[in-house]
């Protein structure tokens, strides 16, 4: 016995006798792209609902002589005429809109404010019943306009109660799980920063809004007290490894847990020494920053002061070559173990496939 309804209270309505076998709509997520001196700004507006479809079957119905499914579609298509009349009885009246009908589901608690748009046979679309010899179950979809969500008995999304809001909610948090991932961008001579001019440009505009936005912490306090280093890690050899390993943490956006900051000094072990050879550059980048000198033939940076070097150590991790590393970093698990022998290698052009 079907639960799903659709029609007009005091006017037309149906009682599907099967309930449908789908129900389904869709969210674009509406966004304004702004480029700026920085970057990319996608700011996310809202988002638009699109048609409901609800699809299902006719079936036979044994419990009368005229049950045949043929006779089950026409007779849900007069119906639904009914209810497109009805709903249309204001069409030559432009002041006044007729309220829609309602479409509910009560096995999902569903209740929305609708308005018919189209039935098809679902086997043959832009048909709305069509008859074949030996065809014994009827199949439809419905095409709905969804007005307003009624529904009373769902979770809450932001103030207001519905599927619709809570959908809509999922559907924008998905796509800004998908932009924060970088879905979509890759690290290459076409993507991300061309040149180091380029990057010079935006680092000195930044500077200019900010000027202290690349100073190191003040302090020299612990690294953090948050996830053990697991499979191991080393200790910072003085405060200010410690420092400069917490800046260039904070740079990347990952908090200075035990893990991230053991796991990142055993990696600068495996580079070079403290204080490191090249100047400022204990992962030894090769990014050139407003100051910084070549170190050696394979372009090895020199650089001015610990600031510079811990950002730019940061923003070659983030140049989007070391995916699972960075993305480690910012769970504050650090780096140690499985997961990252690809990327190291990467970094060290063979040298070494793990840290710790």
């Amino acid at each position: 016995m079907g639960k799903a309804t659709l029609g007009f209270a005091g006017g037309p309505a149906v009682v599907f006798r099967i309930d449908p076998e789908s129900i389904e709509w869709n969210f674009e997520v509406i966004t304004s792209v702004t480029e700026t001196i920085g970057g990319r700004v996608i700011q996310v507006i809202g988002s638009r609902l699109e048609d409901m479809t609800v699809t299902g079957s006719f079936g036979q119905d044994h419990s009368t002589p005229r049950g045949e499914s043929w006779r089950q579609a026409e007779a849900f298509l007069a119906m639904i005429q009914q209810i497109m009349d009805f709903q249309a009885a204001d069409a030559t009246n432009q002041a006044r809109m007729h309220p829609p009908a309602v479409f509910t589901y009560p096995a999902k608690n569903w209740r929305f404010n609708v308005y018919v748009k189209d039935l098809s046979d679902a086997d043959t679309p832009g048909a709305s019943v069509v008859l074949t010899p030996g065809k014994f179950n009827q199949r439809y979809q419905l095409t709905l306009f969804i007005v307003q969500d009624s529904s009373t008995a769902l979770v809450v999304a932001g103030q207001s109660n519905g599927v619709i809001d809570k959908q809509a909610a999922t559907a924008i948090d998905a796509y800004m799980a998908r932009i924060s991932d970088g879905i979509g961008w890759k690290f290459s001579q076409y993507a991300g920063l061309a040149n180091s001019t380029q990057l010079n440009n935006d680092i000195a505009a930044e500077l200019a809004l900010n000027p202290h936005a690349y100073d190191l912490p003040t302090g020299t306090g612990a690294a953090g007290t948050g996830t053990s280093a697991g499979s191991g890690g080393a200790t910072p050899v003085d405060a200010s490894e410690n420092a400069f390993i917490s800046a260039m943490l904070a740079d990347l956006g990952a908090p200075a847990t035990t893990a991230n900051v053991s796991s990142m000094a055993s990696w600068i072990q495996h580079e070079t020494t403290w204080p490191p050879v090249a100047s400022n550059n204990p992962m030894n980048s090769t990014l050139q920053m407003p100051g910084s000198t070549t170190f050696n033939s394979a372009g090895v940076q020199n650089y001015p002061d610990a600031k510079t070097g811990a950002t730019a150590n940061a923003q070659t991790i983030a140049n989007g070559l070391y995916p699972n590393i960075l993305k480690a970093l910012r769970a504050g698990t650090g780096i140690c173990g499985g997961g990252f022998a690809d990327e190291f290698s990467k970094w060290s052009n063979g040298g070494y496939t793990s840290v710790c």
